[in-house]
């Protein structure tokens, strides 16, 4: 299972931070890594505990790489993937219009699709892989926002949720973890 945002790192888990401490059972509020699932100290990641707490998904600072040539051709490929998903392509590709989602622009403020994350990537327009997976979260969090009495759309974003821990686990060149 992924890290809880913030909290204190689960019991008998050692804390993997930048200040290299390696305490077990640290009591310090920490930030659980998508990517490694390490825990960092806040104070450490420079993080107040309400800024921590406004992060949906945090890459470490060894996680969260620069964009590069390589890297980008990797989110687009991931993203492609995603979008080609009989699942969740059909749903999740395209921003849904008010006549498809009645009210979805006035509920929505920060509406978000896999081909916009396309574009963006396409267009240059992510410096680092963190604004990428804030981007491909934002797409689960609108369609919990605007599905939140609908149970079969709230799986389909836990569903998809796990696809993008997947998808970030290629994207940092780690095997995927066997349940």
């Amino acid at each position: 299972p992924a890290p809880a945002p913030v909290s204190v790192a689960p019991s008998g888990e050692r804390t993997s931070c930048v200040c290299k401490t390696t305490n077990v059972d640290d009591e310090t509020l920490s930030l659980g890594c998508e990517g490694c699932e390490g825990w960092f100290h806040l104070a450490c990641v420079r993080l107040t505990e309400e800024q921590a707490q406004a992060i949906n998904w945090y890459l470490c600072p060894n996680c969260n790489r620069p964009m590069t040539d390589a890297l980008r051709t990797n989110v687009d490929k991931q993203v492609k993937l995603l979008k080609s998903n009989k699942q969740f392509g059909p749903i999740f590709s395209t921003i849904p219009t008010d006549v498809q989602a009645p009210g979805y622009s006035q509920e929505i403020t920060h509406p978000m699709a896999l081909n916009l994350v396309l574009s963006k990537s396409m267009g240059h327009q992510y410096t680092n892989l963190m604004q990428v997976v804030h981007d491909l979260q934002q797409i689960t969090l609108n369609c919990r926002q605007y599905n939140a009495r609908v149970p079969a759309m709230l799986q389909l974003a836990t569903d998809f949720e796990t696809h993008l821990r997947a998808a970030l686990q290629a994207l940092l060149g780690r095997p995927q973890k066997k349940k």
